[in-house]
């Protein structure tokens, strides 16, 4: 039986992997445990972003994890600006090969992310006005600060679309205890908006271990 997860890794871009000699399909990682996870990269990112990267920079990757195998559905790039400035020592060691930091997300810094498919598939069953209400919700009940909504790519329950997740920022996807962090939605109606915001309001007021 497969097991299907969402995962979400940073760590340092050390190259990427081509088929057939130039079909480029995977980015190599090196997380904070010091493991070397290849993902596989989405094909509308393949142009857009990986070709602009350079070997050390630090890299945020999210998406669908089953078994060993990872692929992303977002890649952002994490400029070393970001690092709070009690920790730009540890950052520049980081980047230079030398250690890998503990590093404290900056105050300001979203604590929730809420990830919404606009694949076809979703988009045709309600994906947009599920966007736009969320936009709208996050609005009236003052969240815009705490809270990221960001478009992604599939998150492969093309049959239960449309589809989201609940995400806390920092957190592995699972935690210690075996409970999941994250909190998905499949076939997602206009009316279960309120239980969505409940549920970034409940991963904003508690520390889940």
């Amino acid at each position: 039986m497969t097991n299907e997860t969402y995962f979400h890794l940073e760590g340092e871009f050390l190259g990427v992997c081509a088929i057939d000699g130039y079909k480029l399909k995977y980015l190599r990682l090196r997380t904070a445990d010091e493991r070397d996870v290849i993902i596989k990269v989405p094909k509308e990112l393949r142009m857009g972003l990986v070709y602009k990267l350079a070997i050390g920079d630090r890299l945020r990757c999210e998406g669908i994890q089953k078994d060993w195998k990872f692929k992303a559905s977002t890649i952002e790039k994490v400029d070393r600006t970001a690092f709070p400035v009690e920790n730009r020592a540890n950052a520049d060691r980081f980047f230079a090969g030398e250690a890998t930091p503990t590093i404290s997300a900056p105050e300001n810094e979203p604590k929730v992310k809420i990830l919404i498919c606009q694949k076809s598939q979703c988009q045709n069953n309600g994906g947009k006005e599920i966007y736009s209400a969320l936009v709208e919700q996050l609005n009236s009940h003052d969240l815009n600060d705490s809270v990221t909504l960001k478009s992604t790519g599939c998150l492969k329950c093309c049959n239960q679309a449309p589809n989201l997740v609940v995400l806390p920022v920092g957190k592995p996807a699972v935690a210690a205890s075996g409970l999941e962090h994250r909190s998905s939605y499949r076939n997602v109606r206009i009316s279960q908006i309120p239980a969505i915001i409940s549920t970034v309001r409940y991963h904003l007021s508690t520390e889940v271990k």
